[in-house]
């Protein structure tokens, strides 16, 4: 860092190291979280723990192999978990135009990844954006992207 020091291209500063650290310890707990939290069954997992490892010996890595089960859940609950729209939401750099709406540079952007694969393929156009504090629309018609509490609908112009 010292050596790329005032060099403004440079991505090596105090506030990106301090940022990056930030995001690692954010991604960490959240998928931790989730994997600890979200899988059906338990007490199938546990048993086979208990039966390859004991009580009083602590799961490891080396015990992987051992236990195909539990393996296989905790990858399935990370492929699965929705980790992504937990993250820290992202700013537009530029003014934009995304699907004939116009993004402000200002405007904070947080992608919920899960619904991706649905996004670009919907019949019906819709508004791809929601006040946060809008009370007419249920959960599970959120948006792939959403806007910072700030933001309303009437901010967004279609072109």
């Amino acid at each position: 860092m010292a050596k790329g020091k005032g060099d403004v291209t440079s991505s090596f500063h105090d506030e990106n190291l301090i940022f990056t650290t930030l995001d690692l310890f954010v991604a960490g707990t959240e998928t931790t979280l989730m994997t600890l939290t979200s899988f059906a069954f338990p007490e199938k997992v546990q048993a086979e723990i208990d039966r390859v490892l004991g009580q009083s010996q602590r799961p490891n890595t080396a015990a992987r192999e051992s236990t195909p089960y539990t393996n296989a859940v905790i990858h399935e609950v990370q492929r699965m978990g929705n980790i992504i729209p937990m993250n820290a939401p992202r700013q537009v750099a530029a003014d934009t135009s995304l699907a004939g709406y116009h993004l402000p540079k200002v405007i904070r952007v947080l992608l919920a990844a899960s619904d991706l694969q649905y996004a670009w393929h919907r019949k019906k156009r819709t508004l791809p954006f929601l006040s946060l504090w809008s009370a007419s629309h249920r959960t599970r018609d959120l948006p792939y992207y959403t806007l910072e509490i700030s933001a309303s609908e009437g901010e967004f112009e279609t072109t």
